[in-house]
């Protein structure tokens, strides 16, 4: 692939077809409303929060994520989401193979814009070829105060970019560990962390601790037989192949001279990294806000919900008050220093820039606090979005789909300057979503749109030459309004063009967007031709915010059963470093005849795939959608291979005597009714599942697979 710089070339030159732009002086009013809920309910004027439910109180991992990338990139992403609040983010990085002269500088950022920190280093393996260490791995951590959505999370490598491949092998390793004492995470032992390397069969580390109940943690890598396993006693978090290995255990009591180990089939160069993340035991509270950063055009207005969780048992009245930074001199805005009740902040801004409201919770001598960050663009956004809608989101948006259909992505400016052109190049994993066609329809473009470079999987479609950096991975759109035609109004909100993609594969919360580096929600691009180019006829393109989106694979399935006909869409995710399926799942159901609606949900979900399994040998996770209306059931199940892929069928719920889950009660009953028919004196025709007219075989299976399931209402 040419990785030179470049860019698709108008038939028309560039600086004929911008003309002078007219600037508006604007004052900005943004209106931000900080609604603030409570576990125990909505906070009302003259009252403040007892905050009594409990939070996590010992530690666990809370979601998990890994990629490795090849010998010519200088980063890896990979998307991580969490469930609690007040987490404590671990990231490991990796390098391997270095063939320059000097060690490779790690560094680690996110999409949630959260403050990374180096913590430890280990290098190794210095076997002649290079001069120095080739391989290393470090330790990065950072605070989470609100859960984390498909944070995109960053490993890069600096300093060490091989002159023949232009990058290193490197990898990322990234976890959320919840319960941990969110302002001092780790046992303040002198021993930690600790650092090792040599050349043998035996990688580990020795640490010490100070206090009972810390969960040990440890990460290895040998980069040239793939036989690392966690060590006795450790439980695995990921594997890299067996060249990387991270892993964990839970302490009971202080410990000295404690080794964290790995099992290595065969002796060479390694190094390992121990260290302690050390619980919150005594009463405190989390404070977070969802969401923790907002993208708003000028005039407009968002909404952030601020939560008050307790932990270890606390009671007490948390007290909230605020403060903001950004342009202070422009800011003006109510309950500044006041105990919040329910109260709109307003905040009015003369100029653009970026701002953050702190909220900080008090009770006694605790003191937490979340902010919320606000970045009023001084240019437009160009958003990806649903078809039909009128404004970009605030986050990024979330678009579904069935394989073998096409997904239609709005790609939508808002608040931008007036425009007579635009080069857009947009990125995604083909085998996943493959372009296959631009739609101009509705463009903001005036008069006929020209089309200077239509580029579909780096090949050119129309136009005059596709942009260098373009790829099977890419769509690119160069288009501008008819010539003669001036710029559109200032400012211009409205769509561009639609991208249509072939859904191909099975994904969950996949990345698209546009190319990295280009630009982000909260950094506006700069004159690049891979990314985002909006012209207008000024000799350099207007700068814009860029806020792309996810894609999951919405699996559609439709089951029938006593004359209803039911409609399942599921949109799960497969967590598998927890164990877990988790997501949601629509059902619609309607009269098989008729086809009249009568019952409609959303279900969440959230499953563990059993550890054992008595019936497979693939553990498989069982669950029952209830739908009472109709005394049925959506009966699902998933196997860690397929999974988040499910199968479903309809019957009646097998729970039957409603004692909140499928057990003794319900296979008693199907035992003494088996064999019944209608008129027999144990017949219950809610036992007959497959609906023919016999209590049998196959109606005993329907108890037997899904005793003991997960009944989701």
């Amino acid at each position: 692939m040419d990785e030179s710089a470049g860019s698709a070339q108008f038939p028309l030159s560039k600086d004929s077809l911008r003309f002078p732009r007219r600037f508006l002086n604007i004052r900005a009013l943004t209106s931000i409303i900080i609604v603030i809920f409570l576990l125990n309910g909505l906070l009302t004027l003259g009252r403040a929060p007892a905050v009594g439910a409990s939070g996590p109180s010992s530690l666990a991992l809370d979601g998990s994520a890994v990629l490795g990338c090849g010998h010519s990139t200088n980063s890896c992403s990979t998307t991580l989401t969490t469930s609690h609040p007040g987490d404590i983010i671990i990231a490991y990085t990796f390098e391997a193979l270095n063939l320059q002269p000097t060690n490779c500088t790690f560094s680690v950022s996110d999409s949630a814009g959260l403050s990374w920190i180096f913590r430890a280093g280990a290098y190794g393996r210095n076997d002649g070829t290079a001069g120095t260490t080739r391989d290393q791995v470090g330790e990065f951590w950072a605070r989470a105060s609100n859960p984390l959505s498909s944070d995109n999370v960053t490993e890069s490598i600096a300093g060490c970019a091989s002159t023949i491949y232009g990058g290193e092998y490197n990898a990322l390793m990234v976890f959320g560990i919840s319960g941990a004492n969110f302002n001092n995470p780790f046992d303040s032992n002198k021993s930690l962390p600790a650092t090792n390397s040599s050349y043998s069969n035996t990688p580990d580390t020795k640490i010490s601790t100070s206090n009972p109940n810390d969960m040990i943690i440890g990460v290895a890598q040998q980069t040239t037989y793939p036989t690392l396993t966690p060590g006795s006693g450790f439980t695995l978090i990921f594997s890299g192949g067996g060249y990387s290995i991270s892993e964990y255990e839970l302490s009971s009591v202080p410990i000295s001279g404690f080794p964290v180990n790995y099992s290595d089939g065969a002796a060479f160069y390694w190094e390992a990294i121990g260290d302690a993340v050390q619980a919150s035991t005594t009463p405190d509270f989390f404070i977070s806000a969802s969401p923790g950063s907002l993208t708003l055009a000028a005039g407009s207005s968002g909404t952030s919900t601020i939560t008050v969780t307790s932990l270890n048992g606390f009671s007490g009245t948390v007290s909230l008050t605020t403060n903001s930074s950004g342009r202070s001199q422009y800011i003006s805005k109510s309950d500044h220093g006041h105990r919040l009740r329910d109260r709109n902040l307003m905040i009015a801004a003369n100029s653009n820039g970026t701002y953050t409201i702190q909220v900080i919770g008090t009770s006694g001598s605790l003191s937490h606090t979340t902010s919320v960050s606000i970045v009023v663009p001084s240019g437009g956004i160009v958003c990806l979005t649903q078809p039909g809608t009128t404004t970009c989101p605030q986050n990024a948006a979330s678009l579904t789909g069935p394989t073998g259909t096409q997904l239609r992505v709005s790609v939508f400016t808002q608040e931008s300057g007036g425009l007579n052109g635009f080069d857009i190049v947009l990125l995604a994993d083909h085998t996943i979503l493959r372009p296959v066609a631009i739609d101009l329809t509705g463009t903001v473009l005036l008069g006929t749109p020209v089309v200077v470079a239509e580029c579909l999987g780096g090949i050119l479609v129309r136009g005059a030459s596709c942009n260098s950096a373009d790829t099977a991975d890419t769509l690119e759109l160069a288009a501008t309004s008819a010539f003669g035609q001036p710029n559109t109004p200032s400012p211009t909100t409205g769509l561009l063009f639609t991208a249509i993609y072939n859904i191909t594969g099975t994904a969950s919360n996949v990345r698209l967007g546009f190319q990295t580096g280009c630009g982000s929600s909260s950094t506006p691009t700069s004159d690049t031709p891979f990314c985002v180019d909006v012209t207008n006829g000024s000799p350099a393109p207007v700068p814009e915010y860029l806020l792309g989106a996810t894609f999951t694979e919405l699996q559609a399935l439709t089951t029938s059963f006593n004359g209803v006909t039911f409609q399942v869409e599921s949109r799960l995710t497969n967590q598998s470093s927890t164990s877990r399926l988790v997501g949601t799942v629509q059902v619609t159901a309607s009269n098989s005849s008729g086809g009249q609606v009568i019952f409609t949900r959303s279900y969440s979900v959230n499953v563990t795939f059993p550890a054992t399994q008595m019936t497979s040998p693939v553990h498989t996770v069982r669950f029952v959608l209830l739908i009472s209306i109709l005394r049925d059931g959506i009966l699902c199940s998933s196997n860690a291979i397929s999974a988040p892929l499910i199968q479903c069928f309809a019957t009646y719920n097998p729970d039957v005597y409603n004692q909140g889950q499928v057990n003794i009660v319900d296979a008693s009953a199907l035992a003494l009714a088996y064999g019944s028919s209608p008129g027999s004196p144990h017949w219950n025709p809610y036992f007959d599942f497959d609906l023919s007219g016999t209590i049998g075989i196959q109606d005993v299976s329907v108890v037997f697979l899904f005793y003991g399931a997960s009944l989701v209402t």
